[in-house]
């Protein structure tokens, strides 16, 4: 899909998904719930991997290292920005009620859309207008769907390759790991009643500690990447 929609428009449709998963806990029902967290799984395909392409195709092998952790600790000023706001909001509450849950995720709807607008000033890389430039001059249409088979393709073959193989286990580890950081523990957090009338506000403080270990983290590996990462390159 990223091929054939291009990239800024992969990550336009991949915001406006993700903002409707947001939107979607305003009138909170489960089977909503569920739908739109299949409709968010979508939008993280495209999103993260028109990001990861177009981060590649606007930096030099010189300053890959550096962009990518600069980028890394912008995105997770979210879990610091947003989390201190549901700190905030979140204090005094043993239960959530209906206003303060549509405050919320009326100000993080808020902000979701005001990220998808942002990303229609992006500019194209030089190297996706040379690409389009040439499927243009193929036919559009015969070009996309021969450039989507040949991604597809060549993912297949990536994957079977060996430090791919490496890799797969550390990918593996690492989306458990999300996962349960992102989902399993803040909710065993505020639902742990030894921790008083206050564990609801406490999943806040918990996601603001994440974040700045992880912008942290992202300036420190975008700063001194050139001393961080091996200067071969795999071809």
């Amino acid at each position: 899909m990223t091929t054939v929609l291009g990239l800024r428009w992969s990550m336009i449709g991949g915001g406006i998904l993700y903002g409707l998963f947001i939107a979607s806990f305003l009138y909170p029902m489960a089977w909503l719930l569920y739908f739109m967290s299949g409709i968010l799984g979508l939008g993280a395909a495209l999103i993260w991997t028109a990001q990861g392409t177009y981060l590649t195709l606007s930096s030099t092998p010189e300053t890959m290292s550096r962009n990518s952790g600069i980028f890394w600790a912008i995105l997770q000023c979210s879990m610091f920005l947003g989390n201190s706001f549901v700190f905030w909001q979140f204090e005094g509450k043993e239960v959530i009620d209906a206003s303060t849950r549509t405050l919320v995720f009326l100000v993080l709807t808020v902000v979701a859309i005001s990220g998808v607008i942002c990303l229609f000033f992006l500019r194209t890389p030089q190297l996706e207008i040379d690409m389009l430039s040439r499927r243009n001059d193929l036919g559009r249409t015969d070009s996309n769907n021969r450039s989507a088979m040949q991604a597809f393709k060549h993912s297949l073959w990536l994957f079977a390759q060996r430090e791919m193989m490496f890799l797969f286990w550390k990918f593996l580890y690492t989306g458990i790991e999300v996962s349960i950081f992102s989902g399993v523990y803040s909710a065993a957090v505020g639902f742990t009643e030894k921790l008083g009338p206050e564990a609801k506000r406490l999943v806040g403080l918990c996601g603001i500690l994440v974040g700045v270990g992880e912008v942290f983290g992202g300036f420190t590996f975008g700063l001194l990447g050139s001393r961080t990462v091996k200067k071969d390159e795999i071809q």
